[in-house]
């Protein structure tokens, strides 16, 4: 099954959930200090993505509709603004904003999806409309998730961060690219299925 993961702070633990419900684990803190010295651009400054709109979760949630195009919606939300960038040079403020997001996604998931679906043990059709949509939610945590990992790795690269722990976030310990690959297969496969989503907060 996916892995839940993410929390706000720079020092918070992220929040992992195996299964339905299950263990815990963190992301690592930011070791950046540069962004006072200016060299890191906003990408705010591009009008890449409409920051100040996004901070609720029903504004960009991608549950609602149909499973099946999760992908795109996913990549839309979190990748193709970042697309041709020095990942590097994205400010301290829109990641936290970016992280921001992407608690919010995870919140969703266990606050609302995990408990609705099983209250509607029941109702076979609704049951199905919210896994459908939880799917899609999936694709949205995790490719937020690696968004957010990859311009950490971009930043500790750069400033001479050590990067192992992120890595393996990524490839080895948590394989978030596979989870991806297995939520986007789910996802497809209930192409044309109707889909619900939740509204949090």
């Amino acid at each position: 099954m996916l892995l839940c993961s993410f929390h706000l702070a720079l020092v918070a633990p992220f929040v992992l959930f195996l299964s339905t419900l299950a263990g815990a684990a963190s992301l690592p803190e930011s070791r950046n200090t540069e962004d006072s010295v200016g060299r890191l651009i906003s990408w705010k400054e591009y009008a890449i993505l409409p920051l100040d709109d996004r901070h609720g979760f029903t504004t960009f949630k991608i549950s609602d509709g149909y499973g099946g195009d999760a992908e795109q919606k996913a990549a839309a939300l979190f990748r193709a603004p970042f697309e041709g960038l020095d990942l590097s040079k994205v400010s301290f403020a829109d990641f936290d904003i970016l992280r921001t997001m992407r608690e919010a996604v995870e919140d969703a998931d266990v606050e609302q999806f995990v408990p609705q679906i099983a209250a509607a043990r029941t109702n076979a059709t609704l049951r199905q409309e919210l896994s459908v949509g939880r799917i899609k939610n999936t694709v949205l945590r995790l490719t937020a998730t690696i968004q957010v990992l990859e311009i950490k790795i971009s930043k500790d690269q750069t400033f001479g961060g050590d990067t192992d722990y992120e890595e393996e976030w990524l490839y080895d310990e948590l394989n978030t690219r596979d989870q991806l690959d297995e939520a986007l297969a789910q996802d497809k496969a209930n192409a044309g299925l109707p889909s619900r989503g939740v509204q949090w907060p």
